[in-house]
């Protein structure tokens, strides 16, 4: 009996010796600007395991003991290949370079027994990267996020030249959209003309049109979730452009070289610039602005930080009465100006740890706003003449707080847990009137 026992533990030590994996973990860069690349495969071209990264460029890879050629690519990047002897568990943080060599053939091959692609396929969903959204045709020359959406299958607009969209017949406010993790509820420009979304502050867009992960709650139709750049820790830079309709400018670069960066883009429209050139539109504003901004850290190998922040809003002012110059007229006239605004506002602050190679953290926190403003001002004059001014005003906040976690056990299995607490404070309706005798 003894004997056997002594086999038996022999034998078990044995297996686990043959058995023993160890893990290799990292993230993936962009050599140029130092932006994490989402959605990087990694592959051990012995084995055909792989993984992805998540979308802060971080992965985890879980291997047996021994030589491994482990294969980094990323579209329209030049693939990175190394050979590792996996004897304990290893970092391996990688830059990888632009690929700018001519396109030659390609042949595609599969492997019935790979698993690393399909693996990490999920079903009804659809990754854009600002990239392919510039490529896309846009209105008037400008690229525009949304419409990008709309070219997907499912997915349809809710009116011609809109940018709001239904997904399989659902209805606009069952989408779910996310900027860096914050709702924002109403997404588009001028009354759907143009998206709230700067295609240059924009680093990778995803869009689930059916089996929405359980992180982002309950929303009947799908959720687009868009993520910001980091802006370039490598060197300061910038680009723009002055379109028919708006201007663009975005600037970036570091704050402390490869450590600590900064994002900031913003546009602006001049339709109210022309309204002078016409007689009845002087005094009439139309236009929008928005803001992008982002602050990311390096503040060491374990530990990240991220704030960002969007600021958006809409001004559409129409003055109504007599603009004769008679000023016997002008005491008799009527003389109405009626102002609507509407404004999103977002803040997020996530903070990003490596626990161990296995286990992964993000914590958020949140900050969501929006404000619908509809004001009236009515004059009329005369020396016995009155005024009258009325508001109403509308808005929605989010407070959210949201640890996520992911622990990825091997190749084929990772476990994503965490939850989420929001504080909602709403404002259905608040009006003021007041009427003023001269």
């Amino acid at each position: 009996m003894k004997h056997q026992i002594l086999k038996l533990f022999i034998f078990l030590s044995v297996s686990a010796a043959f058995g023993q994996s160890y893990t290799i973990s990292g993230t993936i860069k962009d050599n140029s600007t130092g932006e994490t690349l989402i959605g990087a495969t990694i592959q051990d071209i012995t084995t055909n395991k792989g993984t992805v990264t998540n979308e802060y460029g971080f992965f985890s890879l879980t291997l047996e003991q021994g030589n491994h050629e482990i294969i980094i690519s990323y579209l329209g990047y030049q693939n990175f290949i190394q050979n590792i002897n996996l004897e304990s568990n290893q970092k391996l943080n990688i830059d990888l370079q632009l690929d700018s060599d001519q396109l030659e053939e390609v042949v595609v091959m599969a492997n019935k027994n790979s698993k690393s692609q399909t693996n990490n396929v999920i079903s009804g969903s659809i990754n854009l990267k600002t990239e392919d959204i510039k490529q896309l045709p846009s209105l008037l020359g400008e690229p525009d996020v949304t419409r990008a959406v709309l070219t997907q299958p499912g997915v349809n607009s809710i009116g011609e030249g809109t940018t709001g969209f239904n997904v399989r017949g659902g209805n606009i406010d069952q989408n779910l959209i996310l900027l860096d993790e914050a709702p924002i509820y109403n997404s588009s420009h001028v009354w759907g003309f143009f998206s709230i979304f700067n295609a240059d502050a924009i680093k990778d867009m995803q869009l689930y049109k059916g089996g929405i992960p359980s992180r982002y709650g309950g929303r009947a139709s799908s959720v687009l979730d868009i993520r910001q750049r980091d802006g370039s820790n490598k060197k300061l830079k910038g680009e723009g452009g002055v379109g028919l309709l708006f201007s663009r400018l975005t600037l970036e670069g570091p704050i402390k070289k490869e450590k600590l960066s900064f994002l900031v883009s913003g546009r602006r429209s001049y339709f109210d610039l022309f309204f002078p050139l016409f007689k009845n539109l002087k005094g009439n504003k139309v236009y929008f602005y928005d803001l992008n901004s982002k602050v990311s850290w390096d503040i060491n190998e374990k530990n990240k930080l991220f704030v960002s922040g969007y600021f958006g809003a809409d001004v559409m002012r129409l003055k109504f009465g007599d603009d004769d110059d008679n000023q016997d007229t002008q005491e008799n006239s009527e003389d109405e100006i009626v102002d609507f605004r509407w404004k999103n506002a977002t803040t997020t602050i996530r903070w990003n740890h490596i626990f161990s190679d296995k286990l992964f953290m993000n914590l958020s926190g949140i900050f969501s706003r929006y404000n619908y403003d509809l004001s009236s001002e009515n004059s009329s004059g005369g020396p016995t003449g009155a005024a009258t001014n009325f508001t109403w005003k509308s808005s929605v906040e989010n407070w959210i707080v949201k640890p996520d976690f992911t622990y990825y056990h091997n190749a084929d299995t990772s476990i994503r847990f965490g939850f989420n607490s929001t504080l909602y404070r709403f404002t259905p309706t608040r009006i003021t009137s007041l009427f003023i005798l001269q």
